[in-house]
């Protein structure tokens, strides 16, 4: 059985690479395609710092993509 940390984990992995990508995509073509190159990215990110630092992989994901949705918000809100 999964822990609840883990599962929320896991569900944060799925859904911020959509969230950062619906908040800089303009169609839903873009919004796709960036998600998953977002996912992508953010993953390969997570994985080498899980690797070097020593940490576990799904947290090391969790907050490069945490991390990149505050950056994306503080950006859409001082661009306006």
């Amino acid at each position: 059985m999964i822990p609840a940390a883990g599962a929320l984990l896991v569900s944060t992995i799925m859904v911020l690479p959509a969230s950062i990508a619906l908040r800089i995509g303009k169609n839903f073509k873009s919004v796709i395609l960036l998600a998953n190159i977002i996912g992508f990215f953010g993953m390969i990110a997570g994985l080498y710092i899980s690797y070097y630092a020593e940490t576990p992989a799904s947290a090391s994901i969790t907050i490069i993509f945490v991390s990149l949705f505050l950056v994306v918000n503080l950006i859409k809100k001082f661009v306006k």
